[in-house]
């Protein structure tokens, strides 16, 4: 294991005048708002090489999101019936992640949520990383798993751990907008831990190699996850269910000024998730991990582009009541979606994603002659 972790004397110093990040003040606008941390993956309150005694832990019922991690996790009896399956997997991401207090605090970050307007988006973090494999739970019985949790209730909660990730980069905390930066003079003075994406500034605070260093929470039984509650139930929310048809997302909008907004935001969230979601899956259906694939997935445009193309494929099957936020431009509103993709379409909308990230590319000019070639050959791949 490789971990070089920043110094918690440079985190609290923080980058020469740079402003703190309660002292932004954001717009009420979505579209200048950090991305709301994805789907139920936490970053780990320890990296290490070894996480396989947490796969199968059940996390409290009613633990608030803040506060999950994995060392909050309980093995019971009926873990027994939850075991390992290492899996390959590649592709480089770029996303936000949620961090319990406790990893937030260790990390000297301060949640995103706290930023102007009111709005409250939870602890979240930025992760920058390539992936390389991941270590998913299976559960090896699954009717004496099922008895086991009726059995002894006091055994099992709705959610365990499913999943870790494997891999190396770094993680950020958000360090304000990049336009308010360079407006009071503090852009020029920021050093080379500063990294700027969709017009914020963002402060790696620590570096990670060839470690697990998230996990991914799920769901133990989908019917009672999904289909018991009412419309007000946003319970999968912070427990993504699973099913072996497909994927789950949970879209998420940023503060805007309808509800109708909102819900056409929120979906258009989950599609771009099932975006990235694809582009792992090509990679691992052609043994590829190109830099081209990867990076293109970290162009917003291409990312938008291809989601249009597979959204008929995206269903939205839970919708949580709009929640209202107070900012200074209004009463905004936020909504929650919870979509679903079938695995029947993952080749064909693969395909699509291909062709829409080609269209793109050469759209904006930037397809060059060999990036043209690695994509024609991984869509050849994808037909076999």
């Amino acid at each position: 294991m490789r971990l070089v972790l920043a110094s918690l004397a440079l985190l609290a110093t923080g980058c020469g005048g740079m402003k703190n990040p309660e002292q932004v003040n954001l717009p009420s606008d979505s579209a200048v708002r950090p991305d709301p941390p994805a789907q139920s993956i936490f970053v780990r309150a320890s990296f290490d090489d070894d996480p396989g005694s947490y796969v199968g832990r059940f996390v409290p019922e009613g633990l608030p999101t803040a506060e999950i991690d994995e060392n909050r996790a309980a093995q019971t009896r009926c873990s027994q019936f939850i075991t390992t399956k290492e899996v390959r997997a590649s592709g480089t991401f770029d996303e936000t992640f949620n961090a319990s207090t406790s990893v937030s605090g260790s990390l000297g970050i301060k949640p995103i949520g706290s930023v102007g307007g009111g709005f409250e988006g939870g602890n979240g973090v930025r992760v920058h990383y390539k992936l390389a494999k991941k270590l998913r739970a299976e559960v090896s019985d699954p009717a004496a798993f099922d008895q086991c949790c009726k059995k002894a209730p006091d055994q099992c909660s709705g959610t365990f751990i499913g999943e870790f990730l494997y891999g190396t980069g770094a993680v950020y905390k958000f360090a304000g907008q990049e336009a308010a930066l360079k407006a009071d003079g503090t852009y020029k003075k920021i050093d080379a831990s500063v990294d700027f994406k969709d017009g914020f500034a963002w402060k790696r605070v620590s570096e990670f190699e060839d470690v697990y260093f998230a996990f991914r929470t799920q769901a133990a039984n989908l019917g009672s996850s999904v289909a018991a509650g009412g419309p007000d139930d946003c319970a999968w929310a912070s427990s993504v269910p699973t099913s072996l048809d497909g994927e789950y997302f949970v879209g998420m909008s940023m503060p805007v000024a309808s509800e109708a907004q909102a819900r056409d935001k929120a979906i258009d969230n989950a599609k771009r998730q099932v975006v990235k979601y694809l582009g792992e899956y090509i990679t691992s259906a052609v043994q590829s991990t190109t830099n081209a694939i990867e990076g293109y997935l970290d162009d917003q445009e291409v990312v938008t582009h291809a989601a249009e193309g597979i959204a008929s494929r995206v269903k939205a099957e839970r919708w949580c009541a709009a929640e209202t936020v107070d900012t200074p431009k209004g009463t905004m509103y936020v909504v929650k979606v919870l979509a679903f993709f079938p695995k029947a379409e993952e080749k064909e909308a693969a395909r699509v994603v291909m062709q829409r990230m080609t269209e793109k590319l050469q759209a904006q000019g930037k397809l060059t002659a060999q990036d043209e070639a690695t994509l024609e050959e991984t869509g050849r791949k994808l037909e076999q």
